[in-house]
């Protein structure tokens, strides 16, 4: 898997609420990845975006005033470097927040167990991408599963073809090149423009992972590709492909 192919990808998701769906769910990526191999710098390529919040960790307080900013608009997409921070602290705050992520990729965040929950408030819906390592995966896997929270993520998952790419960099003194996304800000809605031929081709992408939130999203992601890349998504789609299955695929810079 190119780079290139990962970050379009990841931009295109951030702009897949404009795609006309049955569906409102915004649904979530994980990007699973060992330490030291660009995840982070990766997600915070989204930072490029006035509609992205991309943040180090979260608490509760502080997730009220991002759920209020969501709902007037302000964001379409948070986003975490290190997603595995949010678990750094008292485990039963840390369900807590994952609890109010979970609500923010599919139903839709309303209340705080400390307000009038018979209050009428929107949903607020976001999408929520986290970087994690395979051994924090690991740890969470069971639990993720049990509460639902995997089943609404898009899981993408890598190791660097070459690992010694960045200690190469570092000693050249030079920093690893690669083509970030050009800024996208259109707001025009976006039709489901996939055919039936293309919608199987998107289905057996997922085959691993074929739950209605995320392949939903991939599919919405692809519709944006379409529109933005009509000659290559085709092969970014095939690109990313081994990186949704279980094995993973080797990054390629």
């Amino acid at each position: 898997m190119h780079i290139t192919s990962l970050l379009e990808v990841l931009h295109a998701a951030h702009h897949s609420w404009l795609v006309h769906s049955p569906w409102e769910e915004r649904g979530g990526i994980l990007i699973i990845a060992p330490p030291g191999q660009l995840k982070t710098t990766i997600i915070l390529t989204l930072e490029a975006y006035s509609e992205a919040l991309c943040l180090s960790d979260i608490n509760i307080r502080s997730m009220k005033s991002v759920r209020d900013q969501v709902l007037g608009g302000r964001y379409k997409t948070i986003a975490f470097g290190e997603l595995e921070k949010l678990y750094a602290r008292n485990p039963a705050t840390a369900a807590n927040v994952e609890a109010h992520l979970k609500q923010f990729v599919e139903e839709g965040l309303r209340h705080f167990s400390h307000e009038d929950q018979s209050a009428p408030i929107m949903p607020a819906r976001a999408l929520v991408v986290g970087g994690i390592t395979p051994s924090m995966f690991g740890k969470q896997v069971s639990a993720w599963t049990e509460s639902g929270f995997l089943r609404r993520f898009l899981r993408m998952q890598y190791t660097m073809k070459d690992d010694k790419a960045l200690l190469r960099a570092v000693d050249q003194w030079k920093k690893i090149g690669y083509e970030i996304p050009v800024t996208w800000d259109g707001r025009v809605e976006i039709k489901y423009n996939l055919e039936e031929n293309e919608s199987k081709v998107v289905m057996r992408s997922m085959r691993e992972q074929l739950d209605t939130t995320p392949t939903v999203l991939l599919k919405r992601i692809i519709c944006v590709l379409k529109k933005r890349k009509p000659e290559r998504w085709r092969a970014i789609l095939d690109d990313i492909t081994p990186a949704l299955g279980r094995n993973g695929a080797l990054l390629e810079i």
